[in-house]
Formats: C-alpha cells, structure tokens, sequence
C-alpha cells in the first residue's frame, strides 16, 4: 500500500482471487505484544512512550524487514481515515497524536506502535487465508522477539492491555458476504450459533441489525487458554460451514426466484454503470448485489477482485484523497459525483 490514490493500488489487497472469496472477502490476523519496562499504554507517559516507539523503529530497522515508517502526525486526516477503512489502524490511531505505524511495502502487514498496546501486528489477505495471514505476521513477532523482549507469563501467555487479548494475544477474524443468509432469514441463527461457540459478530461499517453490504466480521472472542492453532481452526471449521450454508441459500435463492434475482443483479449494475452521483452507503449496497451476481454466473466479464476493491475505494476517505481534498470541507456532491465517475470507469463495456 505505498501508493493509496488510485484504483490499481487499492486493488492490490485483492489482486489475487484467494480460496472461498465467493463467501470471503479477506481474512486478518493481529497479534498483540507489550515489552516488558515500560507501563502499558494507557499509563505510559510521554517521555517513555518516545522511548519505547525508538526502541521498536530501530528493531524494524535492524531487523530489515522492508517496512516503511509512518508517523500520523505527518499524514493528513484524510489517510489515516483510508487506513482505518482498510481495516490496517484503529478508530483510536485516526485522531491520536504522537503516533507511529510501519507499513510492510511488499503486502497487507502493518505494526501499530504505542496504540491499544506497545505492539499491534496486524496481516490480511484476501478470501479464506487465516493460516496464510498468521504466518506471515508470525515471522515478524518471531523476529522482534528476538530483539524486543515481550510481557509474558507460563500461567497467562501474553500480558495485555484487554482481558480478552491475554494468552496468544492473537484477533483471528473474518468478513464474510453473506446476502443469501440474510434473503432467506437465518442471519441471526449464524451470528447466535457463532457466539454459543466462542466467537464474536461484528456488523460492517457500524452497528445495526442488518449489517452493510450484507457482510459480517467474524472473530475469536478470546484468546486465553488455547494456542494460535487451535483459534485459527475453530474460527475457519465455523466459517466453512457458514460458506456452505451461504452457497445453499444463494442456490436456492437462484432456483426458485431467478429473475428476481437477475432483476435486483442487473438493475444494480445498470445503476452504477450510468449513475452520475452516489453516495458510499448506496454505491456499497449495490456493489453487494454485484458482487452477488458475478459469484452465481450470472455476470461473467466482471471479476469478483475488482467488484471487492470497489468495496473499499467508494468510502469517503479513498474518494477525497483521490480528490485531493485534505481537510474536513470536501464537497459532498462532488465525493458522490467522483464516486459515481470512479465506478463507472471501473465498469467500463462491463
């Protein structure tokens, strides 16, 4: 992600179909580490915090890991806002000062120094890739350890800031696109039978009962008490079986209501192929549609890819830097009327 103003770049996480991505959009693993001497953020002053942040950026560097140091304070509002909305950076990192981040230049990996904890790695890769994604953001934890000695016990595993993260330390999560669980009214089944086993629901682009676009977070709720194995294998048995659920729903949705389908299909397409101005609420839906139609054959000159970094690139934040507009003031017609400009090109004899 060296380059986030254009759509080839945003394109980049997705270059790739990865497994099931029909069902899942991308999968992220994030480990959280403290280093022992200091407090943990929420007590750590100034001075150590500066310190610490050194410590971890010349360990980076020695180590050559071929990432690129940002510092938050040196980026505009309107790209911490893009790395929040690729899901790289916390709500918290957007308006925090002092703060710094490195961006691995080669794929989707990013260390969040002095956020939540002293450490947050965080991987994502596109469709179902847990294993993939954890072992990537593996290897550098292994490598910083190395040289950064990490809050741990034998009784607790990892020392954290959250209960929650206390053991592996580790977030495994998923989104999902589910539009046939939600047509055929077993959505809440899924999140319930998921939360009975452990894991927790999170609603795409806020809450709500019906989740945006149709897509959903999956994630461990805990990490204490089982190993980085066992998490990734109980959030990905789940989510297999939800992806069968959904392909059955989205069969069956096709079999006994086929041109309702294409009718809700090919209106979308035909909406954002000559819509003159969108708004990102709107654009995402119909995207959901799009993306509904390309998985069950029925629009085959468009790819699965390009309809997911669309996803991505029509939120206000990718808009605006496009637009080059670097403060809170940009126009909202012209963000809906770039946004429908950017989809039409992208849709293009589609």
């Amino acid at each position: 992600m060296a380059e986030i103003s254009n759509f080839k770049a945003i394109e980049g996480l997705f270059c790739s179909a990865g497994p099931d991505m029909d069902v899942v959009v991308s999968s992220r693993i994030r480990l959280a580490r403290n280093i022992v001497g200091y407090p943990f953020p929420p007590k750590l002053k100034a001075q150590d915090e500066e310190k610490l942040r050194d410590e971890v950026i010349q360990a980076l560097t020695d180590l050559d890991l071929n990432f690129t140091m940002l510092h938050l304070d040196n980026l505009s509002l309107t790209d911490r806002q893009i790395l929040l909305e690729e899901n790289l950076i916390t709500s918290k990192l957007v308006e925090a000062k002092n703060k710094v981040i490195a961006l691995n230049n080669h794929s989707f990996i990013v260390v969040m120094i002095n956020a939540e904890d002293h450490l947050r790695l965080v991987a994502m890769q596109s469709g179902l890739a847990l294993e993939e994604s954890y072992q990537a953001v593996n290897q550098i934890d292994n490598q910083l350890e190395e040289h950064l000695q990490f809050a741990a016990t034998y009784e607790w595993g990892y020392l954290n800031t959250s209960f929650s993260d206390l053991g592996t330390g580790m977030r495994a999560s998923v989104l999902l696109h589910l539009p046939g669980l939600i047509a055929d009214s077993t959505i809440d089944e899924a999140v319930s039978t998921a939360s009975e086993l452990g894991l927790k629901v999170k609603s795409y682009a806020g809450a709500g009962e019906v989740s945006l676009g149709g897509m959903y977070q999956f994630s461990n709720a805990a990490s204490l008490g089982s190993s980085e194995v066992e998490i990734i294998d109980a959030l990905e048995m789940m989510v297999l079986e939800i992806v069968d659920f959904e392909r059955q729903s989205r069969e069956n949705m096709l079999n006994t209501g086929r041109i309702e389908i294409e009718d809700r299909v090919f209106r979308a397409l035909g909406v954002l192929k000559h819509c003159r101005r969108i708004s990102a609420v709107e654009a995402i839906e119909l995207l959901s549609q799009l993306r509904l139609g390309i998985s069950l054959g029925l629009i085959d000159n468009l790819s699965i890819e390009k309809a997911t970094a669309l996803l991505f690139l029509c939120q206000s934040a990718h808009i605006k830097k496009i637009l080059e507009k670097m403060d809170d003031g940009a126009d909202t017609n012209l963000v809906d009327y770039t946004r429908a400009e950017i989809v039409r090109e992208a849709l293009e004899d589609k």
